[in-house]
């Protein structure tokens, strides 16, 4: 473990060795973004709050842009859901 510069404590994810390579999902991650797109697209309630939510997310550093990644690197597309829930 090491303290990064903002002094927050990081740690190795434990992967084992001579582990399967997580598979390319890019195209999966798109198909669930441009499905997103549609959803907010009809909904403008669920769109503020989504684009509210990420916004705030965002300026909190709680999230932040991937570095780009090179083919030979091995790299996972997490699929973004906008889960709505009105009260």
């Amino acid at each position: 473990m090491v303290k990064n510069e903002q002094v927050y404590w990081e740690a190795p994810l434990p992967f084992k060795q001579n582990r399967q390579l997580l598979p390319n999902n890019k195209q999966l991650a798109l198909k669930r973004a441009k499905s997103l797109e549609v959803s907010l697209i009809k909904d403008e309630i669920k769109r503020e709050h989504f684009f509210s939510l990420m916004a705030n997310i965002l300026e909190n550093g709680f999230a932040e842009e991937a570095p780009p990644v090179h083919e030979t690197e091995e790299f996972c597309y997490l699929p973004i859901f906008g889960v709505f829930t009105q009260v």
